[in-house]
């Protein structure tokens, strides 16, 4: 099959004009990196910036007020992977609870972040919960629909066929090795 030449040049043109008279895409500003969980109001607090900005500030996240201003430490030397500077922004200061984020001229600000004395229960609170699902016939709770137990090490019962309800009353589906020592079975909740 052939192309005429109209349509072939006009083919051509467009894509060029696509490629050569759009704007540019430009790699966006870094970013200030921050622990998202949070930190605790003694703790250190820290943020991290790939750039050399020399002054940063530490706002309210909701009302946009500064709460502290500080220096930007020295960059670093260039990392040889990335080719980043980055710098040290100190915001021990801070102890008040609440959300922030951390600003930088030319530098898109940090994630949003909480100081508190409980920032980290949540977290805590996910992995036992994460720790408790994954025993072999952990109890599971019905608000979650989508909730998974995924069963590992020995087992009482081997050879159980499973895509059975299993002695709770539970449905089981997967496979077991035939010693027990080890199977992967799932519990869900009908």
């Amino acid at each position: 099959m052939t192309i005429g030449r109209r349509p072939a040049a006009l083919a051509l043109l467009g894509l060029a004009a696509t490629l050569l008279g759009g704007p540019l895409a430009t790699p966006a500003p870094p970013g200030i990196r921050v622990d998202q969980v949070g930190y605790r109001p003694p703790d250190v607090k820290l943020a991290l910036v790939a750039g050399a900005p020399t002054t940063f500030a530490v706002r309210e996240a909701a009302s946009g007020r500064i709460v502290l201003e500080g220096r930007a430490g020295a960059p670093a030397p260039s990392d040889p992977a990335s080719g980043d500077r980055v710098a040290i922004l100190d915001f021990n200061p801070v102890r008040e609870p609440g959300q922030y984020v951390v600003t930088a001229p030319g530098v898109a600000a940090s994630p949003s972040f909480a100081v508190g004395e409980t920032v980290y229960a949540r977290l805590l609170a996910a992995v036992l919960r994460v720790f408790t699902y994954h025993r072999c016939g952990a109890p599971m709770q019905r608000s979650s629909p989508t909730l998974v137990s995924r069963c590992s090490g020995l087992h009482p019962f081997a050879g159980r066929a499973f895509g059975t309800v299993n002695h709770r009353g539970q449905t089981w589906t997967g496979f077991r090795t035939s010693d027990a020592r080890t199977h992967a079975a799932k519990t869900t909740i009908d």
